[in-house]
């Protein structure tokens, strides 16, 4: 009887080990899940960081692994339902402890988009040693820090420049502690309306504002000189996005308003005065120029005209610094003769001639 049984039960026990060893279901797009010997055990203890960054390298801690990463998969799917992100992350290093992977580029951002508690969730499945392991809502993805641009909200499409409160947009920005800096001077950011919250506390759509002081790239009169300047956003965790942004470097300069002191105005006229009393108040006619950004390179022309022909008496810049909103323009009573008008206009230069600031003109009585 012996003899009779042997022989199937030696095939029986042949099969089994075949099966078992042939048991190898495929991993990361065709990695194996061979075991080489490693433990038939597979656990994950921790995922770090808790919320990365869609291109953080994230690492799992658990036991079972296959120190050959070409052996282990890391398979992702949202946990949202309404997105359908899904595939295979990169493994960068692999021991029997730990896993190393980071995401493929853009697989999470395109499913931040929505509103949602699952917004930047993902449910990771570890492929290793013939065995796998399923972890929902696994991570939660922080959205990408990023700066859109910078623009004057009520000139758009104009670029920004000094002297003007400055909108800020972008995208994952923490709702705290978020930094803008431009041309490497820390900016003072107000935040005015963050659109939605999620992925980690971190907003979806962020605007803001800041202010760019009239001397912020230096006392530069042209006002149609540009430049690209570095403008860079920080979160509070120090992830950062710069881009370069075009800037006009010159604050917008206008005249508001000429006032001539002791001048009265008369209907169809215009403005009178008194040599005399000129002369009584110190011998020098103060004409008030009141404005915005008054520039150094602005000309004031002072001329007279006794109604047949008019001259020009002097051709003199502004002589101001650091952009002031109102100076004034001495006019001597030598230079004034009764029965006459004087003129006192405003330019600058321009690439295709002057442009004009305007101007005032008084006649001069005795």
């Amino acid at each position: 009887m012996k003899t009779i049984y042997s022989l199937p039960v030696i095939c029986i026990c042949w099969f089994a080990a075949c099966k078992k060893t042939n048991s190898n279901p495929s991993g990361n797009g065709g990695n194996g899940g061979n075991n080489g010997g490693q433990s038939d055990t597979l656990s994950v203890t921790s995922f770090s960081p808790a919320h990365p960054y869609s291109t953080d390298e994230v690492t799992i801690t658990g036991t079972g692994f296959n120190p050959d990463k070409t052996k282990d998969s890391i398979y992702f799917n949202t946990a949202d339902a309404r997105n359908f992100g899904t595939g295979y992350a990169t493994i960068t290093q692999a021991s029997a402890t730990q896993i190393k992977f980071i995401m493929p580029p853009d697989s999470v951002t395109g499913f931040m988009d929505l509103a949602g508690d699952d917004d930047g969730v993902v449910d990771i499945k570890v492929i290793a040693n013939g065995k796998s392991k399923l972890i929902t809502k696994a991570i939660k993805f922080k959205m990408k820090c990023q700066l859109y641009g910078i623009s004057i909200p009520a000139n758009l499409p104009d670029y920004p420049r000094p002297d003007d409160t400055l909108f800020v947009e972008g995208r994952g920005w923490s709702l705290t502690g978020t930094s803008l800096s431009i041309n490497g001077q820390a900016m003072n950011l107000s935040r005015i309306d963050s659109s939605q919250v999620c992925c980690g506390n971190y907003a979806t759509w962020w605007f803001g504002y800041t202010f760019l002081p009239k001397t912020f790239f230096g006392e530069i009169n042209n006002e149609d000189t540009t430049k690209l300047i570095p403008a860079t956003v920080t979160n509070a965790d120090g992830s950062t996005d710069q881009k370069m942004i075009p800037f006009f470097l010159s604050p917008m300069m206008r005249i508001d308003s000429i006032t001539i002191p002791g001048a009265t105005f008369v209907p169809s006229i215009g403005y009178e005065i008194s040599k005399n009393q000129v002369m009584s108040s110190g011998g020098n006619l103060n004409v008030a120029v009141f404005g915005k950004n008054l520039k150094s390179w602005t000309i004031a022309t002072f001329g007279k005209s006794d109604g047949f022909t008019a001259t020009t008496i002097s051709q003199t810049s502004l002589g101001v610094s650091g952009f002031p909103d109102n100076t004034s323009i001495p006019i001597s009573a030598g230079t004034l003769t009764p029965g006459y008008t004087y003129t006192l206009f405003f330019s600058r230069p321009g690439p295709s001639g002057p442009v004009s600031y305007g101007g005032t003109h008084f006649l001069v009585l005795n």
